[in-house]
């Protein structure tokens, strides 16, 4: 490979120096904002044959703005839940690993989300409560 005198080659290990910054480009913060997370949830549902409810005092949720999204064991184990806030403090929530929708809202106290999850037509109360951010 010929080169002019005073031309520079870069060296396998070198890397570009990339395109130039854009002058419009704004400053801002590298990743949003943290969202708030609460370990040691627990979660009771109903089941409603008469049984005792299911509770699992190992929960956790995420909450930021606009989203939720809560992780619980039941019986069959692991469930996921990612949502969204359709208005303040209401949250609509799908089951990613399961055919599970829930509705869920926050208590006046902001500690307790109330509300029901629905499967296969049937329809459970369950309730929230946050553990420690």
């Amino acid at each position: 490979m010929a080169t002019t005198r005073g031309e520079r080659i870069n060296s396998p290990n070198e890397r570009s120096p990339g395109p130039p910054a854009r002058a419009d480009a704004r400053p801002g913060p590298p990743y949003p904002p943290p969202m708030a997370i609460y370990e040691g949830c627990t979660t009771r549902i109903e089941l409603g044959d008469g049984s005792p409810p299911h509770v699992d005092d190992d929960a956790q949720v995420r909450i930021e703005e606009g989203r939720i999204l809560l992780l619980h064991f039941d019986d069959e184990g692991a469930v996921v839940y990612d949502g969204v806030e359709e208005e303040p403090g209401r949250f609509r929530l799908m089951a990613r690993s399961r055919r599970r929708t829930a509705l869920v809202r926050l208590d006046g106290s902001g500690t307790v989300l109330r509300g029901h999850f629905e499967e296969d037509g049937q329809r459970f109360p369950i309730e929230i409560t946050l553990g420690s951010r």
